[in-house]
């Protein structure tokens, strides 16, 4: 049996429970499909996550324990629920898969996908397979010697099949090898020219398959539950406990004490990340390769401060004290060195270690630290940045003063400087001179004696902050780190870099990096920087590593790269390796999709266009980047096409839009990690926002035809009025005609025979008589036309009075007699213009008839009210009568008909040769006016 270094190990991980929306704790599957979601089979059904959201996938269908997933080609996603069914996710739901029956699958025990894109599964003690035609053949039994198959499992070019009795590899169509022949058997990884790692379900049972054969390994108790490769490391989920098998043999582990609730599935994704299902939630380990060492591994305190390197080994400061390690192996533990070290750790130019104990300063003999000077002071020295000066003596910055070691007089020789003052750092600049730094001043030092020194070329401090740490970068610059970032100095002025902006905390110190640069490390960043003079931030920034690397946030305070690669990193949660390996990578580009669209709160699907309605007031567009390593280094831009640049990059993937023109819109967003690389294909979700019915094209086309019928109609109605006009114009002229044209021709005729010579004086006054009655009566018929003129309503008894009046002056004598009967009491009917004229100028044609042609003796007019609510007219005589039914030249009977039918009344004309003439005209009002 293989027995291998083993040791508990931590890494950094984050959990997502149901205080983050998953809707189980339990996780019994995971899979990533091609756009780079990932998919959780839970006690409660399929989940999907993008990062930001955990959402349930088609509840409706399946809402029991999911206990595996397999993904395939065509973004196939297969589902194995608990009592054996297999579903297919198509679209936003879950369809059963049909088997080789054509029937829906069920008592299915095990699936997965091979590297060609065939599918196995077991079910019925069978196994069977299904090419990429979707044809299913049955895997026969006797190629794998009648065993009961229990699992299939697809790595590389072989399928793995788990039998009651050992492991097969299977081929198609029907080979198969035994590669191992144990009971139990049921995990494999690795293989195809590596070892071949297979493990058993329950005990300690774990192999390592290779050309020499298969060699036990030893590994805890507990149920296996799941196991891969990343990259060259072999990862096994135990019940309890997270198992790592690294390529030089040693195994560390992740267990409870290590904060792990319990192992379960396992899934590398696109990103490298390793997730873990457990039974309370989904676990992700950014980068698994980061190690962590604390107290546990013999570290004095979590809150180290201060590392150094020193002839092949380690030293790391905290706050309780020292520890070291030698490298360039990675330790199990850390070795405790001294507690209650007082500041830095100082490297001298021969490599030695110097520390102060407080009191006396340390340095490293052999395997001890041992007391070699004494502080002058009675009070605990701190020991700050050292230097080795030119002529090799060792300088000190302490809270204490600047100090001299002596090592010929082997002592620590106090040095005064003027003016007074201790300094924060000391240093030797290009030109072999020493300088010192504080609160104040900047300044270089001129040794009048071997105790005392001046301060001279002063440069104030522009931030007034304390320095941490002093650095020379080139042969002209040296970089100060202070709690407010990086300075620059030249000799000749100081200034606080640009770039300092994108360091958030206390800048701690600067170390130089073997691969190139300066790391400048500080609580909240680590960036790998170089001097740039024609750079914004006058530094480029070669590297940065954080969570993506595998680190916690705020966890540096100092970092130091050894010349292997691999970066040692002190801080706030202890000591930290990133290897070289994880920091060679470069950042990927994400992929951004459409996930939601909701008008007014209602979601709507994102996979097809959107239409707002007129009366929609917002609408939210969620969009996300399927990365999942370090989120906080996403940032998005979004834009909507044809409608200008990119917006401002931001740090949340959603969009929200409100009384948008009516038209047709495609929003648009891209995400980066790094804000300089961006999502090559931008998501976008296409939407319309319809017009109110009045601005659409047939309200607009109606609107128009509207307009073109109004404008018809109005140019008919002006004609119709127009003509109207005429036609009363036309009317009146007929009226006045009848009305005047005879009695102005018989005026016309009587005066010119009252004009002839020779006319006896009392002819003449007769004529002129007969002028003056016909003027009168012409005269009242103008007056009685003009009252029907006029606009408005008249009543009844108004139109018996012109009436009356009329006839009185055609017959204003006894012959003949004049009888008027006209209503008495006041009456509520009333008349329109029109019916007033055609009542009138009726009964005056009719008056005149008499007036000229019947000679008559006694003439009666009557006009009374209907009870319908109209009137009656009479006109009577006992005149010469005539024969209504003959033509009878200038009698006015046809006017009398017409004017009668033009008002809708009822028009009798009684009259016979010698019997006298009878006129009744009968109107009636269509509406009755109100009193």
């Amino acid at each position: 049996m293989l027995s291998f270094s083993a040791f508990a190990q931590r890494s950094n991980f984050r959990i997502y429970d149901q205080s983050f929306g998953l809707n189980s704790g339990e996780v019994q599957a995971l899979a990533q499909d091609d756009q780079g979601f990932l998919w959780l089979g839970t006690s409660r059904g399929l989940v999907r996550f993008d990062g930001r959201e955990f959402l349930s996938w088609a509840p409706h269908r399946l809402d029991e324990l999911v206990k595996g997933l397999a993904h395939g080609p065509h973004d196939e996603l297969l589902v194995r629920a608990e009592n054996g069914r297999v579903l297919l996710r198509s679209g936003n739901d879950l369809v059963a898969l049909k088997g080789p029956d054509a029937a829906d699958l069920t008592t299915v025990i095990s699936l997965d996908f091979d590297s060609r894109g065939r599918l196995w599964l077991i079910r019925r003690n069978e196994v069977w397979w299904r090419d990429r035609d979707q044809s299913w053949h049955r895997y026969p039994a006797t190629a794998f010697g009648g065993q009961s198959p229990l699992r299939v499992h697809a790595r590389g070019d072989c399928v793995d099949l788990f039998t009651d009795q050992g492991l097969w590899c299977l081929r198609t169509p029907d080979t198969a090898r035994e590669l191992l022949h144990a009971p139990g058997l049921w995990l494999s990884a690795g293989g195809d020219g590596r070892p071949l790692w297979v493990a058993s379900h329950f005990d300690d049972g774990l192999w390592m398959v290779d050309g020499a054969g298969a060699h036990k390994v030893s590994r805890p108790q507990g149920r296996a539950m799941d196991m891969l490769e990343r990259g060259r490391t072999v990862w096994l989920a135990l019940d309890r406990l997270l198992m790592a098998i690294e390529p030089d043999g040693r195994t560390r582990y992740i267990g409870v004490h290590e904060g792990l609730p319990s192992g379960g599935p396992l899934l590398e994704d696109r990103e490298h990340s390793l997730w873990l299902g457990t039974f309370v939630g989904l676990l992700q380990f950014p980068e698994p390769d980061t190690w962590q060492w604390g107290e546990e591994e013999g570290l004095p305190s979590m809150h180290a401060y201060d590392l150094a390197e020193a002839d092949g080994q380690f030293w790391v400061a905290t706050w309780l004290g020292l520890a070291h390690f030698d490298i360039p192996q990675v330790p199990e533990h850390l070795t405790p060195t001294y507690r209650g070290a007082y500041g830095r750790v100082c490297v001298d130019a021969k490599h030695d270690i110097w520390i102060s104990g407080g009191h006396h300063l340390l340095t490293w003999r052999g395997n001890n630290l041992r007391e070699v000077y004494a502080f002058p002071s009675r009070d605990a020295a701190m020991l700050g940045q050292c230097t080795t000066a030119a002529d090799g003596r060792l300088w000190f910055a302490t809270d204490q003063g600047l100090l001299r070691l002596d090592q010929t007089a082997k002592k620590l020789v106090p040095v005064t400087l003027s003016p007074a003052g201790a300094p924060d750092v000391v240093w030797v600049a290009p030109d072999g001179a020493l300088q010192v730094a504080d609160a104040s001043t900047l300044c270089r030092l001129r040794m009048d004696s071997d105790t005392s020194a001046r301060r001279e070329n002063c440069i104030a401090n522009p931030g007034g902050d304390h320095f941490n740490s002093a650095t020379v970068v080139t042969p002209h610059s040296v970089w100060l780190a202070a709690s407010n970032g990086l300075y620059a100095y030249d000799g000749k002025s100081v200034a606080l870099l640009p770039g300092s902006e994108a360091i958030s905390g206390v800048l701690e110190n600067l170390t130089q990096a073997p691969s190139g640069g300066w790391w400048a490390a500080g609580v909240g960043a680590l960036l790998r920087v170089v001097p740039c003079e024609s750079c914004a931030a006058q530094w480029d920034v070669r590297e940065t590593v954080g969570i993506w690397q595998g680190l916690p946030g705020n966890s540096t305070v100092e970092a130091l790269e050894v010349a292997n690669g691999d970066l040692w990193i002190a801080g706030n949660r202890g000591v930290w390796r990133v290897p070289r390996a994880v920091r060679a990578g470069t950042l990927p580009v994400p992929r951004m999709v459409p996930v939601r669209a909701r008008i007014d709160g209602q979601e709507q699907p994102a996979d097809r266009a959107v239409e707002l309605a007129p009366a929609a007031h917002r609408l939210d567009l969620e969009f996300a980047a399927l990365s999942f390593r370090d989120r906080s280094l996403l940032s998005f831009r979004s834009r909507l096409l044809g409608q200008g640049d990119w917006s401002v990059p931001t740090r949340v993937p959603v969009l929200q839009f409100a009384a948008l023109e009516p038209g047709d819109y495609q929003a648009e967003m891209s995400a980066s990690l790094d804000g300089q690389h961006w999502s090559e294909a931008p998501a976008d979700i296409r939407f319309r926002v319809l017009p109110p019915w009045y601005r659409t094209y047939w309200a607009r086309a109606l609107f128009v035809l509207a307009a073109v019928a109004l404008a018809i109609l109005m140019y008919r109605m002006r004609v119709t009025a127009l003509l109207r006009v005429e036609r009363e114009r036309t009317r009146i002229a007929m009226d006045l005609h009848d009305e005047l044209g005879s009695g102005l021709g018989s005026i016309g005729m009587l005066a010119s025979i009252a004009a002839r010579a020779g006319v006896e004086t009392e002819e003449r006054r007769r004529l002129a008589g007969q002028i003056a009655t016909v003027a009168e009566l012409l005269g009242g018929g103008l007056r009685s036309l003009v009252w029907t003129l006029r606009s408005g309503r008249a009543g009844l008894a108004e139109l018996g009075q012109q009436l009356a009046d009329h006839a009185r002056r055609l017959f204003p004598g006894e012959h003949p007699s004049l009888q008027v009967r006209l209503p008495v009491e006041p009456s509520a009917v009333t008349l329109v213009a029109e019916v007033r004229r055609h009542v009138l100028l009726l009964a005056l044609e009719a008056l005149h008839n008499i007036a000229r042609h019947a000679d008559a003796a006694h003439v009666e007019l009557e006009l009374r009210e209907l009870e319908e609510g109209g009137l009656q007219l009479t006109i009577e005589d006992d005149g010469h009568g005539f024969d209504p039914a003959a033509d009878v030249s200038g009698t006015g009977l046809e006017s009398m008909r017409r004017r009668a039918a033009a008002i809708g009344a009822r028009l009798d004309i009684d009259s016979a040769p010698g019997r006298g003439s009878r006129i009744r005209l009968d109107y009636v009002r269509h509406t009755k006016a109100t009193a």
